[in-house]
């Protein structure tokens, strides 16, 4: 545990220092103050954009970050955004403690440590206040639900309401159940794949999507993003590149370790595999989706870092344990009266 309390410590550091100072550095903060703001003075969301767009008035609108929005126009308006970047910073440290959970039973605290340092790369540079950062919150609390085997799993679908009203990747959710699905197909065949919890999470997940103001708006914008032509203007929505500090020192690297996580399984499931796959793609389509693999992929990764280095954590305790046993020798002989009497 100490390894991964040291990494947890590392970026839990640097997020809460930094964030504040990048809390202007993005003029997407701008645009959501208009948002709230409208909705403050007008109680409703636009459905159409206005003049304030130069080039595009009149045209449909989806206020997909209205929440994020709300959140930032109170934060201007009240003198308080450096409060909320230091709430914000809170997240990532949340999404590293929840890949430590669902970890934490299939490999060592040392190679856990290795892939939270690696997912901390992969996240850094999209992190500010934006309403992507709260989806990746709400995307590790789905996976730590959907991976229990209690009864918790179900609270998978109340996380994916309140992600809808957080951001458009809400779509995610039905597409990675599916995709579990199809991998549990691949192992214990489709019939047992149906009658599986996953299935039902899925049926409820669909539903649960619509519980925001924008109703069927909201998916349909998020399915028909992907084939936007505004994609090709866009920085984060650019295909990744070897100079993408994120990609190379963080999604790649995990991406790596996964594959020999799953390659040295002594049981392949393809519910993790499946969906892992298609994450890789999406990561080397657009640079953005670089931490959603990271979140997902971490805990196989962690598995491949066991595979690769079966010594590493062996070397660590084996230091560890030296190091204290020497430490505890010291305070013993300070502390004993023989060496009191000796001292005199």
């Amino acid at each position: 545990m100490s390894a991964v309390r040291l990494v947890l410590f590392f970026w839990s550091g640097l997020y809460l220092a930094l964030n504040p100072f990048r809390a202007l550095d993005n003029g997407d903060l701008y645009w959501q103050r208009w948002l709230g703001d409208y909705a403050f003075q007008w109680h409703r969301l636009p459905t159409s954009l206005g003049n304030e767009t130069f080039t595009a008035p009149g045209a449909a609108y989806v206020p997909q970050e209205w929440f994020i929005s709300f959140i930032v126009a109170f934060a201007m308006r009240y003198h308080v955004l450096v409060a909320v970047a230091v709430l914000i910073a809170v997240v990532p440290i949340g999404v590293l403690v929840s890949i430590y959970i669902r970890a934490r039973g299939r490999a060592s605290a040392e190679a856990i440590a290795t892939v939270l340092l690696l997912t901390g790369v992969a996240m850094v540079a999209s992190f500010g206040i934006r309403a992507q950062v709260l989806g990746w919150g709400c995307f590790a609390a789905f996976l730590l639900c959907i991976e229990r085997r209690d009864k918790w799993a179900y609270a998978a679908v109340p996380i994916v309401a309140v992600w809808a009203n957080v951001h458009a990747s809400v779509l995610l959710a039905p597409a990675y159940l599916a995709l579990r699905l199809a991998g549990a197909a691949l192992t214990d065949g489709p019939g047992v794949a149906l009658k599986s919890r996953d299935t039902l999470i899925l049926l409820l997940t669909l539903p649960a999507m619509l519980c925001t103001p924008l109703g069927w708006h909201l998916p349909v914008y998020a399915a028909t993003l992907s084939l936007s032509p505004i994609r090709h203007y866009i920085q984060e929505w650019q295909p990744v590149h070897l100079s993408d500090g994120e990609f190379l020192f963080g999604g790649l690297p995990l991406a790596l370790l996964a594959l020999t996580g799953a390659v040295r399984s002594a049981r392949r499931d393809w519910r993790d595999v499946v969906p892992l796959a298609a994450l890789f793609v999406a990561m080397l389509l657009a640079v953005r989706n670089v931490p959603i693999f990271a979140i997902a992929a971490a805990p196989l990764a962690s598995q491949g870092v066991d595979a690769l280095f079966p010594s590493f954590s062996r070397l660590v305790r084996g230091r560890g344990r030296r190091w204290n046993a020497l430490r505890s020798s010291r305070s013993a002989s300070q502390s004993s009266p023989q060496a009191c009497c000796s001292r005199e």
